[in-house]
């Protein structure tokens, strides 16, 4: 699950920094020198999962 997040993040020139529980979400960190990004979502794969498809549709349009 990680994985798949880091290899993506890197590809658009991120980093994953953490998930953490903010109360009763969880929270998905991506860092780079401008910046961060977060996903919430009601558990961490929720998180990540929205973290993975947001990067994915990045990627996608960098393609283009």
């Amino acid at each position: 699950m990680f994985k798949e997040l880091e290899i993506l993040a890197a590809q658009a020139g991120y980093r994953f920094a953490e998930a953490v529980k903010d109360g009763d979400q969880w929270c998905v960190i991506l860092d780079d020198e401008d910046g961060e990004l977060s996903f919430t979502g009601a558990t961490v794969q929720e998180a990540v999962e929205k973290a993975t498809e947001n990067l994915v549709r990045l990627l996608n349009r960098f393609d283009r």
